[in-house]
């Protein structure tokens, strides 16, 4: 064994005593011939021991490399899943909305053609001048202008 030359170090003050003495006793079994330094075929078993210790932790670092994956992995599924099924209430909503703006303008528009349907003859006239006029009595040319340029195969419908 060594010289026990490391038996004059001192335990470090917030280090366990007994893992401290644990560490010299070692030391000094590698340092097997006591001159304080550790020779490459005093470490053969030790370093073995790290190399099989490296081989563990990065073993399992790979199992918790893929236990993260998989975890990973399950929880972007289950938002993908909850999303879709936001996404999918949300477009229905959407639908909805759509549905009830089209009945509600489908029913205005049918309120409409009633309505002009029903007008009298002075009603018709009234409406038109309120178009085409600028005081409401008498038809103003460039007000008739710009609403005939658009309807001008109207023209052969008026008697």
């Amino acid at each position: 064994m060594g010289s026990s030359a490391s038996i004059k170090l001192k335990c470090p003050k917030d280090y366990d005593k007994d893992n401290f003495a644990m560490i010299l006793k070692l030391y000094d079994h590698l340092d097997s011939n006591g001159d304080q330094v550790i020779e490459t075929a005093e470490l053969k078993d030790i370093a073995s021991l790290h190399i099989n210790n490296n081989i563990t932790e990065i073993s399992n670092l790979k199992i918790k490399e893929n236990e993260d994956y998989k975890y990973k992995l399950g929880q972007t599924k289950l938002k993908y899943e909850k999303d879709k099924v936001e996404l999918k209430l949300l477009n229905e909503g959407n639908i909805e909305k759509i549905n009830n703006s089209k009945k509600i303008k489908d029913e205005c528009i049918v309120t409409k053609i009633k309505y002009l349907n029903n007008l009298t003859e002075e009603q018709k006239c009234l409406t038109f001048l309120k178009v085409v006029s600028c005081d409401g009595k008498h038809i103003d040319f460039w007000k008739f202008f710009e609403y005939m340029k658009t309807r001008t195969r109207d023209i052969k419908n008026i008697e």
